[in-house]
C-alpha cells in the first residue's frame, strides 16, 4: 500500500484533494481493526494472491516474511497520523507506529539483496509525518 499512499500524498500536496486524507484514514482504520496480528508485530497479508491454491490455507494466513513489511505498515500509520485530527484515532495510529517501526529497523534487511530498498523506500517522509501528526 505504501506504493499507492506515497503518490497519493504527493497528489494531495499538489491539489489538496479532500478524498486523500479520507482514503488514508479509512485504510489505517481497516489495518488496525482487521489486518494486524494480535500482538501488533506485523500485518496479515491483505490480499493473498495465492489464495485457493492450498485448500488448507486460511485467507488471513501469515506469509513467511510479513515482518519485512513493518516499515511499510509503519509508514502507513505515520501518514494516517499526519492526516488524522481525532485524538483517539491518533493514539491508535501512534501506538501501531511505535510498535512497528522499531521492529522494522531491527530487522536484517540485507537478504535478499533487494530487501533494504523495498523495506525503506518510502521511509524518508516518516519524520515529517510524525512531526506534523494531527494535521
Amino acid at each position: 500500500m505504501a506504493l499507492l499512499l506515497d503518490p497519493l500524498f504527493h497528489y494531495w500536496t499538489l491539489t489538496g484533494d479532500s478524498r486523500v486524507p479520507e482514503i488514508v484514514v479509512k485504510w489505517c482504520d481497516f489495518l488496525d481493526r482487521q489486518r494486524m496480528v494480535p500482538d501488533g508485530s506485523k500485518a496479515y497479508y491483505v490480499i493473498n494472491c495465492f489464495a485457493g491454491l492450498d485448500p488448507k490455507e486460511k485467507p488471513s494466513a501469515l506469509g513467511p516474511d510479513m515482518e519485512m513489511h513493518n516499515a511499510e505498515i509503519a509508514y502507513t500509520f505515520a501518514l494516517g497520523s499526519f492526516f488524522n485530527k481525532d485524538p483517539k484515532r491518533l493514539a491508535v495510529y501512534r501506538k501501531r507506529f511505535d510498535q512497528l517501526f522499531p521492529l522494522a529497523v531491527a530487522q536484517n534487511v540485507n537478504r535478499p539483496a533487494r530487501a533494504f530498498n523495498w523495506a525503506f523506500q518510502f521511509s524518508s517522509q516518516l519524520i515529517y509525518f510524525m512531526q506534523h501528526e494531527g494535521g
